[in-house]
């Protein structure tokens, strides 16, 4: 994929929630975020490493986290920007227009067609559930982390080229944008799992044993860094952290059928618009809405058939786009 696609993408990301340079700071804790990230010496700089998520902030009497690279994010925004929300916000757009990009040049990687990357990086920069992250500079998080994890996966996908002459390169990069990514957010974790699944599924053509030996060897080092980063997060929380709350009576049957319909309408429909615990009438909007975009996906890639001798590539394609995209906004 040529520069100049990847320009327009890029700028696609932003013109998409380019009305974000006008608000104010939105969603919660984000003044408490900014502050406890400053930055004013050497010892504020190494409390980003050393210190839970806010921790100078009543925060951590409701959870602990472990981000410092996040945290490093609006400790240099602060010092260009001060408490100015339009910097912020600016900020969250480049880093958007960033994942998007990525979107497109990993599901290359992975597909070897770019017209699937294209069309994935495409759905990511104007799907729906963005709204909820790019406009909210305490959802950083979510991006920051996107952004060495796609990046973790595209350098690991080219040192695996046989082709490539810098594969051991490759995949110490990898390794380091995977540690940033675990210093950003926690479902970074996910990584190791998707490259041995990826690993896998190339290597199976040699036998189910041996594309399973394969790629438990591939993820070794990438086990080892886990192991590095959970160290550190002990040490530096008194534990695994997480929220404090702990919920009162067993986990029903109900209760996990909602988290996953909760979890499929959400990857289709912004959450605030359906309202906190899914009110009345919500539920089957977010449904009928989900119903609709299957349909015309497969309308589309329908009418594409008809016009293409090799009809089972047509939706072979349409639906790795699809699912490749949902899986990255989920990441």
């Amino acid at each position: 994929m040529n520069r100049s696609r990847q320009l327009v993408l890029f700028l696609l990301a932003i013109v998409a929630h380019i009305e974000s340079l006008t608000y104010w700071f939105v969603a919660t804790d984000t003044t408490k975020l900014i502050v406890s990230s400053r930055v004013l010496n050497v010892g504020d700089a190494v409390e980003l490493f050393t210190q839970p998520m806010m921790y100078e902030a009543d925060f951590t009497d409701i959870a602990l986290f472990y981000r410092p690279i996040a945290s490093l994010s609006y400790a240099i925004d602060y010092a260009v920007w001060g408490l100015d929300p339009t910097g912020y916000h600016l900020t969250n757009l480049v880093l958007h227009g960033v994942v998007v990009v990525l979107v497109a040049i990993v599901v290359t990687e992975i597909t070897n067609d770019s017209i699937v990357g294209q069309l994935s990086a495409v759905l990511v920069a104007l799907h729906p559930l963005m709204a909820e992250v790019v406009p909210a500079a305490p959802r950083r998080h979510d991006i920051v982390m996107a952004i060495f994890v796609l990046g973790s996966l595209t350098l690991y996908i080219r040192s695996k080229n046989k082709t490539a002459s810098d594969g051991r390169a490759n995949l110490v990069g990898a390794l380091v944008l995977y540690a940033l990514a675990l210093g950003a957010k926690e479902p970074a974790l996910l990584v190791p799992g998707l490259l041995f699944v990826w690993t896998a599924i190339q290597q199976y053509d040699t036998g189910p044993y041996n594309a399973l030996r394969t790629a438990v060897r591939a993820v070794i080092p990438f086990g080892v860094v886990t192991v590095m980063y959970l160290a550190v997060r002990v040490a530096v929380l008194g534990g695994l952290g997480g929220y404090h709350h702990i919920r009162s009576g067993p986990v029903t049957l109900v209760d996990e059928i909602r988290v996953v319909v909760e979890y499929v309408i959400s990857l289709a429909y912004p959450a605030d618009v359906i309202g906190n615990g899914l009110a009345a009438g919500g539920l089957w909007m977010g449904v009928l809405l989900i119903l609709a975009m299957l349909i015309v996906l497969v309308s589309l890639c329908g009418v594409s058939s008809l016009h293409r001798e090799r009809s089972s590539a047509t939706v072979h394609r349409c639906s790795l786009a699809s699912s490749a995209a949902v899986q990255q906004l989920r990441c």
